[in-house]
């Protein structure tokens, strides 16, 4: 469980290194494999859009909020956040 000054950290540190915002052209959309994924609650604290969503026991990304800026992507301890085409 990711404490409230952990959050507040690692969003804003995120926030600070996010090149592309993804905005502009958005192509793709991410995918958890929920066999690596931890559920550690990374990826919810560094979503500047609040994209990524915590159901129950599995993390979940909602489409229409995200904007493919990358930054679970990169911030995913256990790698189980990918792009895809389409």
């Amino acid at each position: 469980m990711i404490f409230k000054k952990e959050y507040n950290e690692a969003r804003n540190n995120e926030n600070k290194n996010i090149e592309n915002d993804g905005k502009e052209g958005k192509n793709g959309r991410l995918i958890i494999d929920r066999y690596k994924c931890a559920y550690c609650g990374a990826c919810i604290a560094v979503c500047k859009y609040d994209a990524n969503l915590l159901i129950e026991t599995f993390v979940e990304i909602d489409e229409d909020k995200c904007t493919l800026c990358k930054a679970c992507v990169r911030t995913c301890p256990m790698n189980a956040i990918e792009v895809i085409d389409g």
